[in-house]
């Protein structure tokens, strides 16, 4: 199973320390695609959210996306056909 590059970054973006709803909303109406957020940089991705306490570092966005990674690379190792099938915490 090979997933695109884009479900990897839409994961990703959950993984993100202090991500919610809300803020996943603003970025991906504002930037376009999940791909495209983990190009900008943390501060700019503040900026977009508007916020006061930061929230996004650029290590967090390093480590989501690694997260991510990790998980398809054991979905694909233990060939589970869908997400239906693991629980992703």
């Amino acid at each position: 199973m090979a997933l695109c590059e884009e479900t990897i970054y839409q994961i990703a973006l959950t993984r993100i320390k202090g991500m919610n709803l809300l803020l996943a909303k603003t970025l991906l109406d504002t930037i376009g695609s999940a791909s495209e957020i983990f190009k900008e940089k943390g501060q700019n991705l503040q900026n977009i959210c508007k916020l006061q306490t930061p929230v996004f570092s650029d290590e967090s966005i390093k480590t989501a996306l690694e997260t991510a990674k990790s998980e398809i690379d054991f979905i694909e190792k233990n060939h589970r056909s869908n997400f239906g099938d693991v629980i992703i915490a």
